[in-house]
């Protein structure tokens, strides 16, 4: 993993999402085509930590709500720089996002698929940064199925950029 991603913050939550899957009973698989090498200036990398963190948590608590009815409690992350935009990719067997809330929906701050208060900021907070970097946001879901999230994000710097 310190090998195929340069940022050592980004590593380091991906090592620490790792040890918490065990802690849940769930599996995080890091794609061995995984790569990622040191940022573009323009993008910081605690964004980035923001945004996989945010994925993988929801990934995790998605396997969670399916409970026993999965057998493999396996969530993958997938990282890549090659060509112009970095692509982080996480994919889980959980339940799947409702058919009934859109994307735009689901992004908005306090809608949330989960029960308590709190909730419905994270995936707000990664379409935020997405919007600011210019990037893209592509949701693919089956209910009891699964999620496929992706992020794009242009290497280069576009004007509007901060």
């Amino acid at each position: 993993l310190r090998e195929n991603i340069a940022e050592p913050v980004i590593a380091g939550v991906l090592l620490g999402k790792s040890e918490r899957a065990r802690e849940l009973g769930l599996t995080l698989s890091i794609d061995t085509g995984s790569r990622l090498e040191m940022l573009p200036g323009h993008i910081r990398d605690e964004d980035i930590v923001t945004v996989l963190g945010n994925l993988i948590d929801n990934a995790f608590d998605a396997c969670i709500a399916r409970g026993h009815e999965i057998s493999d409690k396996n969530v993958s992350v997938s990282i890549s720089d090659f060509g112009q935009e970095i692509i982080l990719e996480v994919e889980d067997q959980g339940i799947g996002l409702p058919s009934d809330l859109n994307q735009q929906q689901l992004v908005t701050l306090s809608v949330s698929t989960k029960k308590g208060e709190g909730r419905g900021v994270g995936l707000h907070l990664i379409d935020k940064i997405i919007k600011q970097y210019k990037g893209q946001l592509n949701m693919e879901s089956e209910l009891n199925t699964g999620t496929r999230i992706t992020v794009y994000l242009p290497k280069i710097m576009h004007k509007g950029v901060v």
